[in-house]
């Protein structure tokens, strides 16, 4: 696989001054066309460590999407009804299990 980093300060129309914009383009073996993401930052750590940056970021985020959706009781945390075999119970699930 090769990897490369770039970045470039340009301007959309709609921007009235230059950001920072931080390319990664990732070419497979056999792959016909590369994959190519984009971040605009105003971070000034090198093209990689950006990268990293926002990968880690894009990561938590998800988790905490998916924290979201739990439908854990906050206080005795519980899960809801969400979780519960259809027709039965938590307990009934673990039975079937042993």
């Amino acid at each position: 696989m090769r990897l490369i980093f770039s970045d470039n300060h340009t301007a959309a129309q709609s921007w009235k001054t230059a950001r920072r914009v931080v390319a990664k383009v990732e070419w497979h073996p056999g792959e016909l066309y590369p994959s190519v993401g984009f971040v605009v930052t105003n971070l000034s750590h090198p093209a990689e460590r950006v990268v990293a940056f926002y990968n880690q970021r894009g990561t938590a985020e998800q988790w905490i999407k998916e924290g979201k959706g739990t439908n854990i009781h906050p206080r005795t945390g519980h899960l809801g009804n969400s979780y519960l075999p259809a027709g039965g119970s938590i307990h009934d699930s673990e039975r079937d299990n042993n």
